[in-house]
């Protein structure tokens, strides 16, 4: 007589598992059903769908004002849509300070439209923060919206990064595995939201952004690139939401200052002990052989930051500006773009001298030095190809020697290997170009090549830069002058087309 078949423990399993199975194949249909829990939806601490970055205004029909400033600014109120084109800017810190006043009357001297600007740029914000606030301002029924996002990628850490910081190697991909499931991303924005406002209170607000970037200097570059990863995916969601409403996009590439230090230059484990030895020690060397006339400008930990108040809130005690490199044409006769000096404080004062004294020149002992120096950076890239700040000091030390090309490509290796910037680089721009390119509707506004062009041997420094990724009032001011004639013409030409097309926004 036949043995009945005997049950596996796998078979047991999969028996077990199966309602288990069926149950979440029933969710994922209702979430696609209700068009819940897109995958596309990035998950960050923060950054949920279900919080209002704009009301209506109960006072006045049809306008808004935005919840997102926490006290720390006043809150932006936006009147109802009227006859004037409207234009909206998103983005970070750089955008909130573009001057969106000057932009309108630029815009309405272009003729022969009327323009209204609206500014919704906030401090902090990464392009998750940005898509979620873009996707809610579309019901302000804009004309046109400006995208320069692209600094803030590494300021908050975000849910999945804690995942990846706090959770073990073996529960890691099977997050990564849920993260694709409609289901997931349904039940984290359930409970990112909690409870919902109790009626007659305003909804929720967006949590405060916050500022991170310690969190991420154990970061190793491949973390990096799957970082901007996410930063390019937002930016495509940004582009089809806006084409979805027939909205035209202006997408900016974004400047930085080139002679800014990398922000985290960790050496990847894999290369082996010995390789990060000698290269910790040829850093080393190159250090204490550094000039020491130009030592204020070598990185230090924690880095020298300028902020605002520093280069318009002083007292101006520190004396004359210096002498910085001569700008190029148009520019020449104006020099550095800064703030008056009297407004300057101590410290603005004594890095400014010290970049003055390195873009004087070496001294004979110091040009003999340079060569030395460059080699020894060179050694160390020979172990560490993508070493930020080997890249970096090889840069200052190619611009010291009158090599301001070979000075450039080095500069900007050292921004796109770093680790965790905060600030953009080519490989930044590399990203808005590909997402320019493949989006209808969307055209290209290239502030970093404008930049670019009136910098010194096209390397963007202090004379037009307050600190890493934030211009002087008047670098905006005249960014605005072209980011004017260029939204007039996309605007002509979009207003051809509809017309061509026989429709009207």
């Amino acid at each position: 007589m036949a043995e009945p078949p005997r049950t596996t423990a796998l078979s047991r399993l999969c028996w077990l598992l199966l309602p288990t199975v069926l149950a979440l194949c029933v969710c994922e249909l209702a979430l696609a059903l209700l068009g819940l829990g897109a995958a596309e939806q990035q998950v960050g601490r923060g950054f949920s769908r279900d919080v209002s970055y704009l009301l209506p205004d109960p006072q006045r029909a049809g306008a808004w004002r935005t919840q997102m400033f926490q006290g720390e600014e006043p809150e932006i109120s936006i009147a109802p849509k009227g006859d004037a084109r409207r234009v909206v800017l998103f983005g970070g810190s750089n955008t909130a300070r573009f001057p969106g006043g000057n932009l309108r009357q630029f815009l309405d001297a272009a003729g022969p439209d009327r323009w209204e600007v609206v500014n919704l740029g906030r401090s902090g914000y990464g392009s998750a923060r940005v898509l979620v606030l873009f996707e809610q301002a579309l019901a302000l029924e804009p004309d046109l919206v400006v995208i320069y996002s692209g600094h803030n990628e590494f300021v908050e850490l975000g849910f999945e990064m804690q995942i990846e910081r706090e959770w073990g190697a073996l529960e890691r991909p099977l997050v990564t595995a849920a993260s694709k499931l409609r289901t997931f991303h349904a039940l984290v924005a359930a409970f990112e939201t909690g409870a919902t406002a109790p009626a007659g209170r305003s909804p929720v607000a967006p949590e405060r952004s916050a500022f991170e970037h310690d969190k991420f200097r154990s970061f190793q570059y491949a973390q990096t690139l799957r970082r901007l990863q996410a930063y390019e995916a937002n930016l495509d969601r940004m582009c089809a939401l806006a084409h979805e409403r027939g909205v035209p996009v202006l997408l900016g590439t974004l400047f930085s200052n080139d002679l800014s230090a990398p922000f985290v230059s960790n050496i990847d484990p894999a290369l082996g002990a010995e390789a990060r030895r000698l290269a910790i020690e040829g850093l080393m060397r190159v250090h204490a052989a550094w000039p020491a006339r130009w030592k204020e400008i070598l990185p230090r930990e924690p880095p020298v930051v300028l902020n605002l108040g520093d280069w318009e809130f002083g007292d101006g005690s520190g004396g004359a500006a210096p002498a910085l490199r001569a700008l190029p044409e148009p520019l020449a006769a104006r020099g550095p773009l800064w703030a008056d000096p009297s407004k300057w404080r101590a410290r603005t004062h004594e890095l400014m001298s010290a970049w003055a004294r390195f873009h004087a020149g070496p001294t004979p002992d110091e040009r003999e030095a340079l060569p030395k120096l460059a080699s020894e950076l060179e050694g160390v890239l020979a172990r560490v190809p993508d070493h930020p700040l080997a890249h970096y000091l090889l840069g200052l030390c190619r611009l010291a020697s009158g090599e301001p090309e070979r000075a450039r490509e080095s500069l900007e290796l050292a921004a796109r290997y770093d680790r965790a910037p905060l600030k953009a680089s080519s490989l930044t721009n590399e990203i808005v170009r590909r997402v320019a390119g493949r989006h209808p509707g969307v055209a290209l506004f290239d502030f970093d090549e404008l930049v670019r062009a009136r910098s010194p041997d096209r390397i963007v420094g202090f004379e037009l830069m307050q600190d890493h990724c934030h211009a002087h009032a008047d670098t905006y001011l005249m960014l605005m002058r072209d980011l004017a004639e260029i939204i007039a013409r996309e605007w002509a030409a979009s207003s051809g087309a509809r017309a061509a097309a026989g429709g009207r926004r």
